[in-house]
């Protein structure tokens, strides 16, 4: 057996030249063969893929949005505890003579005045340390609220449109 190389361009100029033909009957049946079972069974399965998706997203739907609740509910305490200690700051800081009244009414054996004097002291004296509780805090809810966007897709680097998709069953 002798084999003779030709190209590709060969083969094609001298099909042309002869007018060979191909026979492509079993692709052409084949391919309305796969295009009719694609009509058929999209009618029936259109209608439920419809359904399962629409129940997909409203399910995802809801849990984004129970996630971006409970972010602004938390956020919204945090500031509350953050506004009653810049609050007791600013008494601190404004009002240093608050401190003279403390002083001489430690100075006095009133009792009971000693004792709301001494837990204003303590409270005073707390806050420093409650500060940082707060900042841990923040910081905590912060590393929280970011990995739970993430998980849940809310935050990518090229916006909304970037979110992963939600698959449903037949995705």
């Amino acid at each position: 057996m002798v084999l003779h190389w030709c190209s590709h361009a060969a083969i094609t100029k001298r099909a042309k030249r002869d007018g060979w033909l191909r026979d492509l009957k079993e692709k052409v049946h084949a391919r309305a063969d796969a295009l009719v079972a694609k009509a058929v069974v999209s009618k029936r399965v259109s209608a439920e893929t419809q359904a399962r998706e629409n129940l997909t997203v409203e399910a995802s739907a809801q849990a984004e949005v129970l996630v971006r609740l409970g972010h602004r509910e938390d956020i919204a305490a945090l500031r509350a505890i953050i506004k009653g200690l810049m609050r007791e700051l600013s008494v601190v800081i404004e009002r240093p003579e608050h401190f003279g009244m403390i002083h001489d009414a430690l100075s006095s054996p009133d009792e009971p005045a000693l004792d709301a004097l001494r837990n204003m002291a303590a409270l005073v004296a707390s806050l420093p340390s409650r500060t940082k509780v707060a900042k841990d805090l923040a910081d905590a809810l912060h590393k929280a609220v970011g990995m739970e966007r993430e998980a849940f897709g809310l935050d990518t680097a090229e916006g909304t449109e970037g979110r992963p998709m939600v698959h449903g069953p037949y995705s």
